[in-house]
């Protein structure tokens, strides 16, 4: 399998799959597919209450499975609202704002993280996605990545923390303080701290 990210502000994924190999994908996301890719329909998760974490989580029910039927390598290519950034994921567990993920090399399990001092930051459901796969998730502009050691934190605002990765919900805290507010940020920050990996947007999500 091969993917490759194209473009600059508005980037596309474009994946070329050799015979018999499988590619996942958010409903809505293909831009196109050559013949011979075959396209099933399956759940997001593999049971009842995981499918109903992972519609409060933000993501869709089902996923389109695209399977290379042929005997030649097939491209096909998916869109994002904006950017995309492609994530390593080797059996952990990865955090991501609510609706982020576009598609996925396998098929990965998708879950609900919840962080009740997160909440208090202004930020509660996280997307939880867990499997070993490259994972592509929306994103506007190019990220900011952090790797915290032990004991390293930082503070972020809610509207620009994209994906936390390595990173549990009882990393995750809020810090308040009106003089946020009069820095020109918002009464409260999310306090994150490591060992972990923090993608920021460069810009305000909504």
């Amino acid at each position: 399998m091969d993917c490759k990210l194209t473009g600059y502000e508005f980037r596309t994924l474009q994946v070329t799959l050799s015979p018999g190999e499988k590619f996942y994908a958010e409903k809505g996301t293909l831009i196109y597919l050559e013949s011979g890719i075959d396209k099933t329909l399956q759940t997001s998760s593999s049971s009842l209450s995981s499918i109903f974490k992972s519609k409060l989580s933000g993501e869709s029910i089902f996923l389109i499975e695209y399977e290379n039927k042929s005997n030649q390598p097939k491209r096909l290519s998916f869109a994002s609202k904006a950017g995309i950034l492609p994530i390593k994921l080797v059996g952990e567990r990865f955090l991501c704002r609510r609706g982020a993920f576009i598609a996925s090399t396998n098929k990965v399990e998708f879950g609900l993280g919840f962080s009740v001092k997160g909440a208090m930051g202004g930020i509660s459901f996280l997307q939880k996605i867990e499997g070993t796969a490259t994972v592509f998730i929306d994103s506007i502009g190019s990220p900011i990545t952090l790797n915290l050691a032990q004991n390293e934190t930082i503070e972020v605002d809610e509207n620009h923390l994209l994906a936390l990765q390595g990173i549990s919900e009882n990393q995750i805290s809020a810090n308040w303080s009106l003089s946020n507010m009069l820095h020109g940020e918002g009464i409260s920050l999310l306090q994150i701290s490591g060992p972990g990996i923090v993608h920021i947007s460069p810009t305000v999500l909504m």
